[in-house]
């Protein structure tokens, strides 16, 4: 951190390192994306995860209810919908994992940006 008389308990409010060039300065909002960025993408991965466990379970269960019950017209009628509905809550789950896949790319993108911009620092001084 540099010092100067000019701030507060002469401390420069820059969190600049002119000391140590193996650092990256990051501005806090860039902190606060990547965080978020992070977050989300982990959360679409578990949501998603938990969802198609679900979802597999009970289209076993769908399917065994099916074969057991086949000659019942009320029970074929039921497992049709069921697996309808089903199909229809199947479609989120690769949803979820692109809005995780996207989030990690822009993630991946803010951070290459942040190492590109401290090697052009490095490379002008």
């Amino acid at each position: 951190m540099t010092f100067t008389d000019d701030s507060l308990c002469g401390r420069s409010q820059d969190l600049t390192c002119a000391e140590a060039s193996d650092k990256i300065v990051i501005d806090k909002l860039l902190v606060n994306k990547l965080t978020e960025l992070l977050i989300t993408s982990i959360y679409s991965v578990h949501t998603s995860r938990r969802s198609e466990i679900f979802l597999t379970s009970l289209d076993m269960h769908l399917a065994q209810y099916s074969i057991s019950n086949k000659s019942d017209t009320a029970c074929r009628e039921f497992t049709e919908k069921s697996s309808l509905l089903l199909e229809s809550y199947q479609e989120d789950v690769p949803k979820s994992l692109g809005k995780a896949e996207s989030c990690l790319g822009e993630a991946i993108d803010l951070i290459n940006l942040i190492v590109s911009a401290s090697e052009a620092g490095v490379n002008n001084e």
